[in-house]
């Protein structure tokens, strides 16, 4: 099935869902892509990436060797335009890696002219906005037939763009890190190459001049990654038994924009993210329906939503109030009040769409399987690899 073949209204429909996507989004639909255009198990996520080095690599075998590509995925949005600059990052991380045999770019965007020139010249080859459509409408990702006609799979883009979820939420979906400052120390911290817990721990305890524990570090990271702001390779612990922690697109957004003294930006990141977690969804329904909570209904609402209990449902409360209290709707006080909502306050929010679900906490570079069934037809099994793509860690 090829584009031409389908109408206008389809394709737009299909630019304005890849445009909702986040860049980590973003990244499993194109790793899904490559699964369904090599149909073999060579694809896998290139951990700790920015904007033009590479996130994917995939082995294409040819008779006689197998050609490395790595691969950067690129969201920008559909109205702006992908730099030379952007395309010369690319091929440079290509050149300096040991792995890479050449260098793709895919973008749901435009390239510049010029960035089309230097993409000739250093022999790195472009995927745009409109042969991305092509593809996806070619190989059956994010559309179905219904009733003789191809239309959007509205279910597909609902995974990516975040599940309604019901269930116990797992404890490591519950922050136990009541210090904003201390979670920015721990961001920096792997920012500037330290992966590992007991390195974050001592370089927070070399610049801030306080004890900081390993356990405590990874706390804080995984804080980081319930944010959306860092990952963990599972590879990584598989391999050495230690867990690598990388910051992510957003935790670089984050932070540089904290640290540069954009706070509103910073502070609408953070929000964003701190709705988007699961128990705080569920008890912002609460306070919405009531006006206020006070701390045992917090209590209870968390032991009844999660896997805790006992005391430590209490000290994960703390943080979780100290996160809340971050959001402009929520303010914080004491007896019956300890938590309320004022729905004013939110509704003066300019709310910044920016990477509103997280990614998995440990990035797998296994690769899911692919068929070579009808395209439209294997959705399904397309569905069920995304869904198992957001699991969270055992």
């Amino acid at each position: 099935m090829g584009a031409n073949n389908v109408d206008t209204e389809l394709i737009q429909s299909l630019r304005q869902a890849i445009a909702t996507l986040s860049d980590k989004q973003f990244d499993q639909l194109i790793f899904f892509l490559i699964n369904e255009i090599e149909n073999e198990d060579t694809v896998s996520f290139i951990p700790d990436t920015q904007e033009g080095n590479l996130n994917l690599k995939v082995g294409h075998t040819l008779p006689l060797l197998t050609i490395q590509y790595g691969i950067a995925v690129i969201q920008h949005s559909d109205d702006s335009h992908v730099s030379a600059e952007v395309v010369r990052s690319v091929n440079d991380s290509v050149n300096e890696s040991n792995h890479i045999d050449a260098g793709v770019m895919v973008t749901a965007s435009t390239p510049t002219d010029e960035a089309e020139s230097v993409a000739v010249n250093r022999g790195v080859e472009l995927v745009d906005g409109d042969e991305l459509v092509t593809l996806l409408i070619e190989h059956g990702l994010g559309i179905n037939n219904q009733n003789g006609a191809v239309v959007l799979n509205e279910t597909f883009w609902k995974l990516f763009r975040g599940q309604t979820r019901s269930g116990v939420i797992d404890s490591l979906e519950i922050p136990q890190a009541d210090s904003l400052s201390r979670l920015r120390q721990t961001l920096s911290a792997i920012e500037s190459g330290n992966h590992h817990k007991e390195d974050i721990a001592r370089n927070i305890e070399r610049i801030s001049g306080e004890s900081f524990e390993p356990r405590q570090a990874d706390y804080y990271a995984t804080a980081g990654w319930l944010l959306g702001f860092l990952h963990k390779e599972r590879r990584s612990e598989k391999v050495t038994g230690r867990g690598r922690w990388g910051i992510t697109r957003l935790g670089q957004t984050y932070l540089s924009t904290y640290e540069s003294g954009n706070y509103a930006t910073a502070d609408r990141v953070l929000s964003n993210q701190i709705r988007s977690i699961e128990i705080v969804r569920r008890i912002l329904a609460e306070l919405q329906n009531q006006g206020s909570l006070s701390r045992d209904d917090l209590i209870d609402i968390i032991a009844r939503e999660s896997e805790l209990g006992g005391s430590t449902v209490g000290r994960r409360a703390r943080s979780v109030v100290n996160w809340m209290t971050e959001l402009s709707e929520i303010n914080n006080g004491s007896g019956d009040q300890y938590l309320s909502y004022s729905e004013s306050n939110e509704l003066s929010i300019k709310q910044v769409s920016m990477d509103t679900d997280r990614e998995p906490a440990m990035i797998d570079d296994q690769t899911t399987e692919t068929s070579t069934q009808d395209p439209v037809k294997n959705e399904n099994q397309i569905l069920d690899n995304i869904i198992s793509s957001f699991e969270t860690i055992d």
